[in-house]
């Protein structure tokens, strides 16, 4: 193709995007157009986990196919982040958004795992079964499914470079403790009298160790880091509490 014949083809194609901020007329119509051409399906907006890496995780044993380079007990996995993995005595900051708790029926793992079915109660059907091992009581189907009473904590990781990405955090057995205990630190959070919006405060969110006869655990250690005090950000919570809250996001759950 002659230089100009490839001139009069690139006139016939849009110029690049302007750089700078959009005019007040356009912002105005991509306000009037939020939304469009975007899916609020659930399925299309599928948020990932973070989670707490045990001794056990197939993240941390070596030769797995799910082995993550450098990933040790008690780091947090960010799934779907880049990087995957940060230290757990490092720890993340974490401003919540919406809060739920499922009864969550799953396949056994010496059968193939796999999630069954999500409850907002504990099945009339499920009967309790002792774990003598670890101490604790358990919940089975009849078929011999289990189910977990399961706390779900949905926010954005603050990223250090300052990017913001939804996860949901799950806890079960023992993290029952913890999610407790840092639901009451939200309540505990006021201004003016008023207690402020999950959305209104981030977190830091760091590991420990935990020993019994059954071995040694980590669950997450919560602690107060700073009000949020950048519209952006309160907006982006607000926004993700708002879709939680409406059922256009929802956690992927799987077993870790």
């Amino acid at each position: 193709m002659t230089a100009e014949a490839k001139t009069k083809r690139n006139a016939n194609l849009p110029s690049p995007a302007s750089e700078t901020l959009p005019s007040t007329a356009v912002a105005d119509m991509m306000a009037a157009d939020a939304g469009d051409g975007l899916s609020t399906d659930a399925a299309d907006n599928m948020v990932s986990m973070i989670r707490v890496l045990q001794p056990m995780s197939p993240q941390v044993i070596r030769g797995n196919a799910q082995m993550i380079d450098a990933a040790m007990p008690g780091d947090i996995w960010l799934k779907g982040a880049s990087p995957p993995v940060v230290q757990g005595e490092v720890g993340i900051v974490f401003q919540p958004a919406h809060f739920t708790r499922m009864w969550i029926e799953w396949i056994p793992r010496d059968q193939g795992g796999g999630l069954v079915a999500q409850y907002l109660e504990k099945p009339p059907e499920a009967h309790m079964v002792e774990d003598e091992r670890r101490g604790r009581v358990n919940w089975a189907m009849p078929n011999g499914n289990e189910v977990i009473e399961t706390r779900y904590i949905s926010g954005l990781h603050h990223a250090d470079d300052g990017g913001r990405a939804p996860f949901t955090i799950p806890f079960v057995s023992s993290g029952h403790a913890v999610a407790r205990g840092w639901m009451a630190l939200m309540n505990a959070q006021r201004q003016n009298g008023k207690t402020l919006p999950a959305y209104g405060m981030t977190y830091k969110l760091t590991t420990r160790s935990r020993t019994n006869q059954a071995g040694t655990w980590y669950v997450l250690h919560v602690a107060v880091w700073r009000k949020v005090e950048d519209m952006a950000d309160y907006l982006l919570g607000k926004a993700l509490f708002e879709s939680f809250a409406s059922g256009h996001k929802k956690a992927i759950e799987e077993r870790a």
